[in-house]
């Protein structure tokens, strides 16, 4: 079963919840590329690891999001709802980028 986000209606949110009834968060940056998904603290080391790694490979980077603490793979909108539902933005933003999660892992 998987979890969904939420909606967040006049301001109040109720958070994601695990299986185990864990309060769900963002753990990792992430980017799908042929159905697997590489983890990182910033989207931008992922793209320059995978090239270094797959220096003739072509590949466009447009499945970029996040990984939960559930281990699910999500886009950056879905990252942001879990995210300030988590109490881990102290304001809603529409789309996540991982500076906003992570800003001491440069």
């Amino acid at each position: 079963m998987t979890t969904k986000p939420q909606k967040i209606e006049g301001g109040k949110t109720t958070p994601m919840t695990s299986k185990t009834g864990k309060k769900v968060t963002i753990v990792k940056a992430a980017i799908k590329i042929d159905g697997k998904v590489y983890e990182g603290y910033r989207h931008g080391n992922i793209m320059q690891s995978f090239w270094e790694d797959n220096p003739h490979t072509k590949v466009e980077f447009e499945d970029q999001g996040f990984v939960t603490s559930d281990g699910e793979f999500v886009d950056r909108v879905t990252a942001a709802k879990i995210a300030f539902e988590a109490g881990q933005l102290t304001e809603y933003v529409y789309s996540l980028d991982s500076y906003q999660v992570f800003p001491n892992n440069l």
